[in-house]
């Protein structure tokens, strides 16, 4: 059920999470079926889940959010059509047309490059002495 929460304080993340569910969607619908499509959206949530977790479990914490859902919906999306302009709005007004293939890309790298920095951060600060 995370993947049915946000965190209120971060809206722009929400709103950015359900545009791209929306457009996302939109295009995979009609060739998945919406069987299919929800089975995918609840795979990569699981998915996500799990990797959450298995890269977190000595550092705790908590998972919310849907961004893993929306994540493989871009992924698949990618594989379907790699070279297919789409236009994003940077900062939701600057338009920069890209290939799937090169946003997937680039959104997989910030993401592992993410969780790398916030992992070695969190056991740097646990090695680091108490400064009391």
């Amino acid at each position: 059920t995370y993947g049915l929460l946000h965190d209120p304080n971060n809206i722009l993340h929400i709103i950015v999470n359900l545009l791209g569910l929306f457009f996302i969607g939109r295009a995979l619908l009609p060739v998945l079926g919406a069987k299919r499509f929800l089975a995918l959206y609840a795979g990569a949530v699981f998915l996500g889940g799990v990797v959450w977790a298995a890269a977190n479990w000595h550092l705790g914490g908590t998972l919310i959010g849907a961004s893993a859902g929306v994540f493989g919906l871009l992924i698949v999306y990618a594989c379907f059509y790699p070279n297919q302009p789409m236009t994003i709005l940077v900062l939701f007004i600057f338009p920069v047309t890209v290939k799937p293939k090169y946003v997937a890309m680039a959104a997989l790298l910030i993401d592992l490059l993410g969780e790398t920095l916030t992992a070695a951060i969190e056991v740097a600060r646990r090695a680091s002495p108490d400064p009391a």
